[in-house]
């Protein structure tokens, strides 16, 4: 799971976070928004904080086991075209 991802799921701020892991609220917030990757001792800080929810080797690598964000975004954006496909086709069936 990525940081941001991580954040939205438990209400969580970044500052919140910052001062858990013991960092500056500018690193993670560039850590959440993936300009920046943590060095070796963060991302493992990171990771034992949220519990292994977020790992070191996600955070280090950018690549996360499961993106949950698509999910959520994909989704909805599908129906519209389908909505959107369906209606198109009625709107000629009609005429």
């Amino acid at each position: 799971m990525d940081l941001e991802t991580f954040l939205w799921k438990y209400k969580m701020s970044s500052a919140a976070l910052a001062r858990k892991v013991g960092c500056a609220y500018s690193s993670m917030t560039a850590y959440v928004r993936r300009q920046r990757k943590p060095q070796l001792a963060m991302a493992e800080k990171i990771e034992n904080v949220t519990h292994g929810e977020v790992t070191a080797a996600e955070l280090m690598t950018g690549r996360y086991t499961t993106d949950y964000k698509e999910d959520f975004i994909s989704a909805p954006s599908k129906r519209r075209s389908d909505d959107s496909e369906a209606l198109a086709t009625n709107s000629k069936i009609c005429l």
